[in-house]
Parts: C-alpha cells; sequence; structure tokens
C-alpha cells in the first residue's frame, strides 16, 4: 500500500512539472560560460544583449583629433617635428639629386625618426585620452615607451606591407581592403600589451563592417588637412616675394617642409581616433 502511494505522488508530481513548463533547477544547464559569469538560459531576459554598432563618423573624428592637438599643441608638434624634419629637409635639399649612398642614409634615418615619432604620437594620444597632462617632463616618459616597442612596431609594420603588397600583386582591390582591414594592427602592437601577439586578428575584428567608413574618414581628415598646405604655400610665396626669390618649385618645397610635421599629429590623431572609437 505504501509502495503504491508513493508512485502515486511521483506520478503527480511529473505531471505538474509538465503542466507548468518549469524546468528544475537540478536540470540547469550553463549555456555560456566566462572567466567568471556562468550564463542560464531560462528565458530571453537571460540572454546577453547584442553590441551596439559603433558610429564611427568622420566629422567627429576630426574634430576630436582637431581638440586634441590644439590641447597640446607644443608636445604634439615637438613629436611632429622629430617625425618631418627628415623628410622636409630632403625637400629643402634636393636629395633626389644626390649619391645613391646618401639617398639611402638620408631615407634610413628618415624612417627611424619618423617610425619613433609615430609610436610617441600614439602614446601621447592615449596619455591624453586618459586624462594624463602632457607636459615638458612628460617626453622623456613617452621616449622611453617608443624604445620600448619600437622593433615590435617595425616588425608589425612590415608584415602589414607585405600583406598590402601581396593583395595588389593578386589585384588591386584586395590590396587597397587589406590595407584597411589591417590598419590598426601597428598601433595595436603599440598600445594594446593585451594582444597577445593577435593584432592582425584583432584589426580584423575591429574594422568588421567598418572597413568603408575607415576609408571614407581617412580620405576626409587628409581632404580636412589642404587647407593648411595652402596657408603655408601661400605664406612660402609671400616669403619668396620679400626676400625677392624666384618663385619656382623650391616654394613647393619650403611649403612641404613645414607641412610635413606641422600634418604627422593631426593624421596620427584621426586614426588614434578611429582606433579609440572601434575598440569602445
Amino acid at each position: 500500500m505504501a509502495v503504491k502511494k508513493m508512485k502515486t505522488i511521483r506520478k503527480r508530481a511529473v505531471k505538474k512539472k509538465k503542466s507548468t513548463g518549469i524546468r528544475p533547477a537540478a536540470e540547469k544547464q550553463p549555456v555560456v560560460k566566462n572567466e567568471d559569469i556562468t550564463y542560464y538560459v531560462k528565458g530571453p531576459e537571460d540572454i546577453p544583449a547584442k553590441a551596439v554598432p559603433v558610429e564611427l563618423s568622420a566629422s567627429d573624428i576630426i574634430t576630436r583629433s582637431y581638440n586634441a592637438y590644439a590641447d597640446n599643441f607644443f608636445i604634439l608638434l615637438f613629436f611632429g617635428i622629430i617625425g618631418g624634419f627628415m623628410q622636409g629637409l630632403g625637400d629643402l635639399c634636393g636629395i633626389d639629386k644626390a649619391a645613391v649612398l646618401t639617398q639611402v642614409l638620408f631615407y634610413a634615418a628618415n624612417l627611424f625618426f619618423s617610425t619613433a615619432a609615430t609610436i610617441s604620437l600614439y602614446f601621447a594620444f592615449s596619455m591624453n585620452d586618459k586624462g594624463i597632462k602632457l607636459s615638458p617632463g612628460a617626453i622623456s616618459g613617452i621616449l622611453l615607451k617608443t624604445t620600448k616597442k619600437f622593433f615590435i612596431y617595425v616588425w608589425t609594420t612590415f608584415l602589414y606591407v607585405l600583406i598590402i603588397l601581396g593583395g595588389c600583386i593578386l589585384l588591386i582591390v584586395p590590396g587597397i581592403i587589406f590595407e584597411f582591414q589591417y590598419i590598426f594592427a601597428p598601433m595595436i602592437a603599440v598600445l594594446d600589451d593585451g594582444a597577445g601577439g593577435k593584432y592582425f586578428e584583432k584589426s580584423l575584428d575591429m574594422t568588421e563592417g567598418y572597413k568603408w567608413k575607415v576609408f571614407l574618414c581617412s580620405i576626409l581628415a587628409g581632404l580636412s588637412a589642404l587647407p593648411v598646405y595652402l596657408l603655408l604655400l601661400f605664406i612660402a610665396c609671400l616669403t619668396f616675394l620679400v626676400l625677392k626669390l624666384p618663385i619656382n618649385h623650391k616654394v613647393l618645397e619650403a611649403a612641404s617642409a613645414v607641412y610635413a610635421p606641422v600634418i604627422m599629429p593631426y593624421y596620427t590623431g584621426t586614426l588614434y581616433m578611429m582606433y579609440k572609437k572601434l575598440k569602445g
């Protein structure tokens, strides 16, 4: 009699579970695991929401870069001069007419200083983004960080260029796609210590669905700097007229010599602002 009673109770319990549709607590199975959190699916409210799409606006990127440059003009210009003075010097001195060995040494020096300046500017914009005051005293710390990241940046940039060239050899379009698909890989190598060497994979994830917008922002950033070049060209022409010098190609070279170091921080800033926006 007792056995029949127990069976009846169990049958009623099973029917109750089926009618209510409630899963017993013991039957819950983890469906999504994280290092710190385990999610259980009980209903739609327990499923994590999808990531909100990033709004990558060219006007916003350009404005942010301009504001950061204006707030730290002299410090950022200092790094711009480091990166651009060799190019300006070459334009003024006519390095393309020099001996081959001189040209090789010149371009090697230009590559070294421009690379060091680019890495330094990444750190400078990152510090500014974190609210750290960019003062002359911060320059030595930035340069020290630059020396530590110099070779990994050079290696990552070398691979980046090889990927672009490989795409261009196959067809022009894949090379352009690769350029903007992996555009943040060198910056990630410098700024993201947690990337674990997966710089290209991370850049690919960041630019997924945003390659066209990154391309558009880069083009518009370059066009927005055109008035600065025209202003420098106008000043160079006036200077040549005052000094009674002939107006020739030297005017363009003089304008370019000043333009390169002045505009380098701004353009690097637009790239950093896109990286920050997409990284979230």
